[in-house]
């Protein structure tokens, strides 16, 4: 498919409408003393479990892991539905596209899930007294994706 196509269709998801729901989450706060450094790191997984004619359906994790795991655990995953804009009828079926290839080219597309989600980390996290952990609003550069064949 070429490139202006490929733009077009982007755009017309971009413009489209979004559903977003939480629909998994898991906080566990195991409390210990620390004396030395604490590593905390982001895991990002867009995986696409539906792709219909004019919209593409994911389910977005993040978990952060923090080291020593003694500390804390969280992980969250929302639902996406992204449906193409007013303009669907005149651009060709989401079933012909390389999806994770597209997917993985067009990461802003799923960035208002990992917004939320980081909002959500955040809130959760501070309600506890402490510094809220603020991560990155945006999917990570090792984001792993994922399709669920249909």
């Amino acid at each position: 498919m070429d490139k202006e196509l490929l733009q077009k269709i982007k755009a017309s998801l971009s413009t489209g409408r979004t559903e977003l729901r939480l629909i998994k989450f898991n906080f566990d706060v195991l409390p210990a003393a620390i004396n030395g450094k604490v590593t905390i790191t982001t895991d990002d997984e867009i995986t696409i479990s539906r792709v219909d004619d004019s919209a593409i359906s994911f389910e977005i994790t993040r978990e952060i892991k923090v080291d020593p795991v003694s500390l804390f655990s969280i992980k969250a995953t929302c639902f996406m539905k992204k449906y193409l804009g007013a303009d669907a009828n005149q651009l060709p079926s989401l079933k012909t596209l390389d999806i994770k290839q597209f997917i993985s080219e067009n990461l802003d597309l799923a960035n208002v899930a990992f917004s939320h989600l980081s909002y959500i980390f955040s809130s959760v996290t501070t309600s506890f007294g402490g510094t809220p952990l603020v991560t990155m609003p945006l999917a990570t550069n090792k984001v792993n994706i994922k399709v669920i064949e249909q």
